[in-house]
């Protein structure tokens, strides 16, 4: 949805920011996967684009079905930040953080070639993002949405937002966003009234 919605917005920009899904997580974490079917993830008509237009990707991870978290990859600050809405976040975090960008980087090498200039694995990562913690244990997952919505590292930390109002209004964002079927639906429906 933020690729449609940022591709819709911006129809006379590259799209340099890429938002994998979890499921892409799920395979980069699976020793058992290979590098193909991994990568096909970064296709044009998937999740990916133009490697060399790329400034940022965002890749949320679930830690043992019990909490979210998100790693955005920074091209042009040359930085990985690990943004978790826990307050008393583990130095385990930073190790399967690093893990993943390794793996990214194989991912991104082997899809790319020599476009991939980059080796994110040995950029600075940022364990300590000025980003706001969540009061309670069940909102990690829809401050890792507001994380991703906001781009901006800088611009997270004013991030401010009561939690049902926040849960409803992604729900509705997502019921009735364009692309959902649902939301095509109901949409059409309204306007015929």
């Amino acid at each position: 949805m933020l690729r449609i919605d940022f591709e819709e917005n911006h129809k006379d920009q590259t799209y340099n920011t890429w938002y994998m899904p979890t499921f892409f997580t799920c395979k980069l974490q699976n020793a058992e996967s290979d590098l193909t079917t991994i990568s096909i993830y970064f296709d044009a008509d998937r999740y990916g684009e133009d490697i060399e237009m790329c400034e940022k990707i965002f890749v949320p991870i679930n830690e043992d079905n019990q909490h979210w978290y998100c790693t955005l990859v920074d091209f042009v600050e040359k930085k990985v930040y690990i943004l978790d809405s826990l307050p008393n976040s583990t130095k385990q975090r930073g190790v399967v953080v690093r893990k993943l960008v390794q793996d990214l980087d194989t991912v991104l090498q082997h899809k790319f070639g020599d476009k991939y200039k980059f080796q994110a694995s040995l950029f600075e990562v940022d364990e300590s993002a000025n980003i706001p913690k969540q009061p309670n244990g069940y909102d990690c997952g829809v401050y890792v949405i507001n994380f991703m919505k906001s781009s901006e590292v800088e611009q997270m930390s004013s991030l401010m937002f009561q939690s049902e109002t926040e849960r409803f209004n992604i729900a509705m964002e997502l019921v009735l966003h364009r692309k959902n079927a649902w939301g095509f639906l109901l949409q059409d429906h309204l306007q015929r009234r």
